[in-house]
């Protein structure tokens, strides 16, 4: 598996199915959503990003449920806390939402910038509330990812479990990006949706539709 310097790769063509590039602020011929049913297209806009990632073979991450088009994040504009497996569709998704959403919120409610995204996990072969008889989660074919929180340039941690639901900034701030999320996402879910939720919230890239 040979890593992908994101930086020094030839710009992305313009596409009628996922718009021109991912740096572009979505609009209503962003569909996100259609860059799982082309995933040629999908790593060709990763690849005009400022990033670096490694693709994963289908039988390096338990094939049997159903992962394909995965990668690896190796590095991003901001950081995340661990490393993350996911589908290329999740990723570039997370890409418009830090470069249109995070990166702005934070300097507007909290005057600083996010340094780095604290995460829970994205991969994970599990079923749904880890149920045996229950179906597979998105997790499971990396279609979905946990954020739990945010670190800002100043050392200060603005964690969903602490924060979301408070009328101050750190509050608002969170406020925002649920509701942000939800227009990138196929679902968002936060501590309001039930108590699995409590300490972070879920971005799925599912067939189902859900924003709470």
């Amino acid at each position: 598996m040979l890593p992908v310097q994101l930086a020094d790769a030839a710009p992305a063509q313009p596409v009628q199915a996922a718009g021109s590039r991912l740096e572009a602020r979505p609009g209503d011929g962003f569909k996100l959503d259609r860059l799982a049913e082309d995933p040629a297209q999908c790593f060709v806009l990763l690849d005009a990003a400022d990033g670096r990632y490694t693709r994963v073979d289908r039988g390096g991450l338990q094939a049997e449920y159903g992962l394909f088009d995965v990668l690896t994040l190796d590095r991003s504009p901001t950081p995340y806390s661990g490393t993350l497996s996911m589908s290329c569709s999740l990723a570039a998704s997370l890409h418009m939402r830090k470069r249109h959403v995070v990166i702005h919120a934070a300097e507007r409610n909290l005057g600083q910038s996010v340094c780095r995204i604290e995460t829970m996990s994205a991969y994970s072969c599990r079923h749904v509330n880890s149920a045996r008889a229950a179906r597979w989660r998105k997790h499971a074919n990396g279609d979905a990812v946990k954020i739990a929180g945010f670190q800002l340039a100043n050392g200060t941690e603005v964690m969903v479990k602490d924060e979301l639901g408070k009328d101050t900034s750190r509050g608002r701030f969170l406020k925002k990006m649920r509701e942000e999320a939800c227009g990138l996402f196929s679902a968002t879910l936060s501590p309001d949706y039930n108590k699995l939720h409590a300490d972070h919230l879920l971005f799925d890239m599912g067939f189902s539709t859900s924003c709470s």
